[in-house]
């Protein structure tokens, strides 16, 4: 997630806790995929993603090693507004619980 893409989200609704890699807070930019799958999986955090390429096969070994997602959105569209993201990421938070986001692997839009 970008900080466009956040900052979009938070206005549309300021409650659904949201982070970036290398914003500060969480891991740096650069990180590999293997090391982003185990903090999200460690914090029960969602994963959202460009992606299309490394991630899937990333995602799969972390699954066969035993380990879990806690929902990974792939939007392969990179030029989608980061309104358009926010939008899809709000209707699909509101409509799921988060037991329900576990291992969930999901390509939007839908």
């Amino acid at each position: 997630m970008t900080d466009t893409v956040q900052d979009a989200l938070r206005r549309l609704n300021p409650l659904i806790q949201t982070n970036f890699i290398g914003d500060g807070v969480t891991l740096p930019k650069g990180t590999k995929d293997p090391e982003v799958l185990l903090y999200a999986e460690t914090d029960r955090l969602a994963v959202v993603t460009h992606d299309v390429t490394t991630m899937p096969i990333h995602v799969s070994k972390h699954l066969q090693l035993g380990h879990h997602t806690w929902w990974l959105l792939y939007f392969p569209n990179q030029w989608m507004s980061p309104g358009r993201i926010a939008d899809e990421l709000l209707m699909v938070w509101s409509c799921m619980t988060a037991e329900e986001w576990i291992d969930q692997h999901d390509f939007y839009p839908l």
